[in-house]
C-alpha cells in the first residue's frame, strides 16, 4: 500500500472505528491479533485491551478483546471523539505517526465510577503498523493523569 494509503487507514481507524463505535469498521480495519502498546496507566492498557494478555479458556482475539473495551468506554464515555490534527500525519514504510485531542464526557460507569457528568479534554499521539490495509499494531500515549484528575478520580497534592 501507498503511504498515502497507510495514512487513510490510520484516520479510519480513528473516525471509523473509535469515533463511533463502530465494531463491523473494526473487523474491516484492525488485524484479529494486532498489538497495542500503551504508555500511561496500566488500566487503560487493561481497559482498552480487555485482558487480551491474561489467559482466557474461551481463547478470546485480541480483536474482540479490544472490542469489548471499546464498548466499555463507549458505554463510559457515549460522546468520546477524536479529533485529528490531518496535518501532522507522518508516514514512513508500514508505520503511520499522528497527534489527536480526545474529548468526552463521563455519562456512564467507569471502571466502577458512576458518571460525574464532567467533561474531559486529552492530549494524545500514536503510530500504528498498517499492513495489507490493516493496524497490526499500534504505540499509543497520553495524558491520563490530567483525564483521571478531570474526572476527579485522583487528588493531586499542591
Amino acid at each position: 500500500m501507498s503511504l498515502e494509503q497507510n495514512k487513510q487507514v490510520f484516520l479510519d481507524v480513528i473516525e471509523r472505528v473509535i469515533n463511533p463505535g463502530d465494531l463491523v469498521a473494526a473487523d474491516e480495519l484492525i488485524d484479529e491479533n494486532f498489538e497495542i502498546h500503551r504508555t500511561g496507566l496500566h488500566t487503560t492498557i487493561t481497559l482498552l485491551s480487555a485482558g487480551a494478555e491474561e489467559s482466557d479458556e474461551r481463547q478470546i482475539s485480541r480483536l474482540d478483546a479490544f472490542k469489548q473495551g471499546l464498548g466499555m468506554m463507549r458505554a463510559a464515555f457515549p460522546d468520546w471523539r477524536h479529533e485529528v490534527q490531518r496535518d501532522s500525519l507522518i508516514a514512513e514504510g508500514d508505520l503511520v505517526a499522528g497527534r489527536w485531542k480526545l474529548e468526552a464526557t463521563h455519562r456512564g460507569n467507569f471502571l466502577g465510577i458512576e458518571a460525574t457528568g464532567r467533561h474531559v479534554v486529552m492530549d494524545e499521539a500514536g503510530i500504528m503498523r498498517i499492513v495489507g490495509g490493516k493496524m497490526v499494531e499500534g504505540w499509543f500515549i497520553g495524558d491520563e493523569l490530567g483525564f483521571v484528575t478531570a474526572l476527579d478520580l485522583v487528588a493531586i497534592k499542591r
